[in-house]
């Protein structure tokens, strides 16, 4: 049998050809179209965010205007509920793994002052993920409203101001104990045996 040749229709060849350029031509406005939806977006969001902050700059104005509090009594505040709601809880002296907030203050060896200062938040404390082994090795053993100055750097001439405001930890959940299969509990019981059948019995 002879293979039938595939026919080859001009009309739908040359709507492909239109199809493709159009799209070729149109490609690049496109993408500048979608450039420009995606910019929007962002500046739309980025003034909603800052219309939030500046609602919550507010609304703390006010808090320490009626309430007579003070910034750090806000971030006290905050930062209760936010270790109430992740699980936390206060403890008094730093430990590794721990969630530490404090305030740092450096300096180098030819100041006189420390420059400036830092609130952080360090979790894991001691571990050196966030600050550095040598810092944060500093940290562990420390307690809440301590302050300690640390020497640091490759040839330790930085000095480091650490004042710890918060101590938080997770309750360590313990695995429950592992209940003895059946099978294991059967093996510990006595084996019963048969009684073997007596010699009346046996002579019926």
């Amino acid at each position: 049998m002879s293979k039938r040749k595939k026919q080859i229709h001009p009309q739908n060849s040359f709507q492909d050809l239109v199809a493709q350029a159009t799209l070729a031509r149109l490609g690049g406005y496109i993408d500048q179209e979608i450039q420009g939806l995606g910019q929007a977006l962002l500046q739309r969001q980025q003034q909603s965010l800052q219309n939030v902050l500046i609602r919550l700059i507010s609304i703390e104005e006010l808090a320490m205007e009626k309430y007579g509090l003070t910034k750090d009594d806000l971030a006290a505040r905050a930062a209760s509920i936010q270790d109430r709601m992740e699980g936390f809880t206060d403890v008094e002296a730093v430990e590794v793994g721990d969630r530490v907030r404090l305030e740092i203050k450096t300096k180098t060896a030819d100041q006189t002052e420390f420059q400036g200062s830092s609130r952080l938040l360090v979790d894991n404390a001691g571990t050196g993920n966030t600050l550095g082994k040598e810092i944060e090795g500093a940290l562990v053993g420390m307690k809440t409203g301590e302050t300690k100055e640390i020497k640091f750097g490759k040839d330790q001439s930085l000095t480091a101001s650490l004042y710890v405001n918060r101590v938080s930890r997770q309750p360590k959940v313990e695995a429950p104990a592992a209940e003895a299969a059946p099978a294991e509990a059967a093996a510990t019981e006595a084996p019963k045996t048969e009684e073997a059948p007596s010699a009346s019995a046996n002579a019926g």
